[in-house]
């Protein structure tokens, strides 16, 4: 867990504490390591490009979660505008020679199946979960990087 901030750091010290719990997050969020890495370097851009504007309204930790949680969040909107489904008719005669066709057809039919429950819920529910149960951020902490109420939290 990175230090208790007192003031805001230069970039360097801040990229150094904060890039292991920010990154933890961002692949929780997509489930993707190549994909959290590439989300935590628009993160931290987006954080350079912020840093001078941060005035201290809220935590740093708090700060940073949120503009995470956004990137995550525009991220989400663009692959679903992009999204592709495979017809699984087409799916079934295709074999590399492991389990029978029919048996990873049920396989990935059910992980899909949770991945729509869960890649269902809001960007803001998913994330809500993922930095208070995760990262370990209180609810005020968890409501104020997500903007949203405590409660709501």
């Amino acid at each position: 867990m990175p230090p208790v901030e007192t003031s805001t750091p230069d970039l360097a010290t801040l990229v150094r504490d904060w890039s292991p719990s920010l990154r933890r997050y961002l692949q929780h969020q997509t489930g993707d390591a190549h994909l959290a890495d590439d989300l935590l370097q628009e993160t931290l851009l987006k954080v350079a490009h912020g840093l001078a504007d941060f005035g201290g309204r809220s935590s740093l930790k708090t700060w940073l979660y949120a503009i995470a949680s956004n990137t995550v969040a525009d991220h989400l909107r663009r692959t679903l505008r992009d999204r592709e489904f495979v017809d699984l008719a087409a799916a079934a005669d295709l074999s590399n020679g492991e389990a029978p066709v029919e048996d990873r057809l049920e396989f990935d039919a059910m992980n899909h199946c949770v991945r729509e429950v869960i890649d269902g819920l809001s960007p803001v529910d998913r994330a809500a979960i993922l930095l208070h149960d995760i990262e370990g951020l209180d609810c005020v902490q968890t409501a104020e990087a997500l903007g949203v109420s405590s409660g709501a939290a």
